[in-house]
Formats: structure tokens, C-alpha cells, sequence
């Protein structure tokens, strides 16, 4: 699986969903997620910002962090941060 899928596979159905929509150049060129809480998930491409629609929750964290200790026997490439109020992956 490529690292794009492995990072869906790991992330909220409903973030996940709307990150499969954006077109393929932005996500050849995708460098980072990020998930902070209260505020509108963020992605980084060819050094620009874009905003999705989805407001992310304090569950959207909880399951993200799950996620990511669950599978924490096959590392992701991405490094990735994560405090109690938000979540980044590195794509690059």
C-alpha cells in the first residue's frame, strides 16, 4: 500500500472520504495533514494551505491516536506529532 493509503487507512472515515477526493496533483504533491481541534482539517501541498470542510472533534483526535498505537507494529514512512489538541503528518 502507498503511504497516501496507509495514512486514510489510519485517519476517520470522514476525513479519509474527503482527502480520496482531491485531485491526484495535489495529492503527488501533498506534504502534510493536519488535525487540529475546533478548527477545519488542513492539508499542505506545493507549499500552499487548503482547508476541508470537516471540523475536526476531540473523537476525530481520540480515533486518529488509536488508530496510530494500534498499528504501531508497521510504521508509517510520514512522521507524524500529536498533543491533546491536534495531529500532523509529514507526507514529505
Amino acid at each position: 500500500m502507498n503511504n497516501f493509503g496507509e495514512i486514510l487507512a489510519r485517519l476517520p472515515d470522514v476525513i479519509s472520504y474527503e482527502l480520496s477526493l482531491l485531485p491526484t496533483s495535489v495529492i503527488s504533491q501533498l506534504e502534510e495533514i493536519r488535525l487540529r481541534c475546533g478548527q477545519r482539517a488542513m492539508i499542505i501541498f506545493a507549499s500552499q494551505e487548503k482547508f476541508l470542510t470537516r471540523i475536526i472533534t476531540k473523537d476525530d483526535l481520540s480515533q486518529t491516536l488509536n488508530s496510530l498505537i494500534v498499528c504501531g507494529s508497521t510504521p508509517l514512512e510520514p512522521s507524524m506529532t500529536i498533543t491533546a489538541e491536534s495531529a500532523a503528518i509529514r507526507v514529505r
